[in-house]
């Protein structure tokens, strides 16, 4: 193959060569993976990046990280792909996890707007600024309303957890709890 010199001049990019080698593309293999951030690094104009990457394609197919190429398959036929796990869906039948203080005040504020011509930003501010301005006596009221709801929670988990055959992990028991307690703390 040649080097990275001669297939610059022949793409026309032969003003690109030495920035190329000062950062250590000097090979054509790691030239073919270069990156599109690569290339602003190094200064290569944006109709020459899309001209490198064109003959790039034309001379080979890009490796895919997916799927391995059809060369290593052959020498090494123990090649195993990576698996990527998303995230488990929630099951649909588990309880909801309660609002914080915060959330029922602003839905009850929201759902009796003084205001309904304030923009959203600014209804946020506004909810902000009440919330601040809370009693100590208002508060309570509002915490207390969280602790009884996540009693309520908490009683719901277990039957969930029951009815599903599913094991209450240790770290999910210990959040239910501390998340409790913490509220709990607050009221009295």
């Amino acid at each position: 193959m040649e080097d990275v010199a001669t297939l610059l001049d022949r793409f026309g990019m032969s003003e690109y060569t030495d920035r190329f080698l000062a950062e250590g593309f000097d090979a054509w293999d790691v030239v073919r993976d270069i990156t599109e951030a690569d290339l602003a690094f190094l200064g290569v104009g944006l109709a020459h990046r899309r001209r490198l990457q064109q003959e790039i394609l034309a001379v080979w197919k890009p490796r895919s990280p997916r799927c391995p190429s059809s060369r290593k398959a052959e020498h090494s036929p123990s090649v195993k792909k990576r698996i990527y796990r998303r995230y488990p869906r929630a099951d649909s039948q588990a309880p909801v996890r309660p609002f914080s203080a915060y959330l029922l005040f602003a839905n009850n504020i929201r759902k009796n707007c003084e205001s309904p011509q304030l923009s959203f930003s600014e209804r946020a501010k506004y909810i902000r600024k009440r919330w601040r301005s809370l009693g100590k006596r208002e508060m309570d009221c509002w915490l207390s309303q969280v602790v009884t709801q996540k009693e309520h929670y908490t009683h719901e988990v277990h039957k969930w957890v029951i009815m599903s055959n599913k094991p209450l992990r240790c770290h999910q028991e210990r959040t239910i709890v501390v998340s409790f307690s913490r509220s709990a703390k607050k009221v009295v």
